[in-house]
């Protein structure tokens, strides 16, 4: 600890100048990359509400580094709370290793056996899944 205190690292000099230069480094390349990032997000706020819904509409694609920037529209905490009390149901359907996906505002859309099936509530999909597990138990 009285190393510490007394700003002795037992490094030596030569250590302690290696060790600033490569935090210098890290600092450097994440500050770059975060400027490029900042760069891409007001370029997209610059086109514009309208062209921000026609790429997360599919109309138009937006690029960053090759890699596919998505934007969504921005959800009321309401919404975003009904959306939430699926969270359960949307891991038991994950293990049993059935497609889902959310409807706005706050409908789940589950795929089983090639057919569609929305739900609003949910006690109504606890009862699908009941079901599907006891048809899946009764097939094995």
């Amino acid at each position: 600890m009285a190393a510490v205190e007394t700003g002795e690292t037992g490094l030596g000099e030569a250590g302690s100048e290696k060790i600033l230069a490569a935090i210098g480094s890290l600092k450097s390349d994440f500050s770059t990359r975060l400027d490029g990032i900042l760069t891409a997000i007001e370029g997209v706020r610059k086109e514009g509400q309208d062209g921000c819904n026609e790429g997360s509409q599919g109309k138009k694609q937006i690029l960053y580094k090759d890699q596919q920037v998505r934007s969504y529209p921005d959800l009321a905490a309401g919404v975003h709370k009904q959306q939430k009390t699926f969270y359960n149901v949307r891991q038991k359907l994950r293990n049993l290793g059935i497609r889902y996906g959310m409807l706005l505002p706050a409908r789940l859309l589950v795929t089983y056996k090639d057919k569609s099936h929305t739900f609003e509530n949910l006690s109504a999909v606890e009862n699908f899944i009941k079901q599907i597990t006891r048809e899946e138990g009764q097939a094995e």
